[in-house]
């Protein structure tokens, strides 16, 4: 008993490309607030209070709270955003980047203002010290 002959098989064909998304979908300009904060977050963070903090550290403690608000910013946007886009039946990439640079943002904020402060009260203290002990030694004559 010989077996039929094999068929042939059908030429395999790539799916077609998913449809592109409309040019204003609902939740597009709370995703773009997010990446922006989440974004200026890190920036804040990482860059500016960083450097800031060679220069004075009180200034360099400022920046991580301001970058601390605008993750926070960008969290609320970045979720809201899903959500409006979802309602929509709508998977948008760009809310999950917004929602991740936000959260990273806040990490690296919420670190850097513990550090900075600290390093900002103990330079003030350093200060103090330094201006008690100048005024402790000023009415000494130096002249032997």
């Amino acid at each position: 008993m010989q077996q039929p002959p094999y068929q042939q098989q059908p030429m395999y064909q790539a799916p077609p490309p998913p449809p592109p998304l409309p040019p204003n979908y609902p939740g597009k300009q709370m995703i773009t607030i997010s990446i922006i904060c989440g974004a200026v977050s890190l920036v804040f963070s990482l860059i500016l209070s960083w450097m800031l903090s060679f220069i004075h550290p009180v200034v360099g403690a400022i920046f991580p709270v301001i970058g601390l608000v605008a993750s926070i910013v960008g969290l609320i946007a970045a979720i809201t955003g899903s959500k409006q886009a979802r309602s929509v039946g709508i998977q948008s990439g760009a809310a999950t980047a917004g929602l991740v640079l936000s959260i990273i943002g806040m990490v690296f904020c919420f670190i850097f203002a513990i550090a900075c402060s600290c390093t900002a009260c103990a330079y003030c203290q350093a200060e103090k010290a330094l201006g008690d002990i100048s005024d402790a030694f000023s009415g000494w004559d130096w002249n032997f």
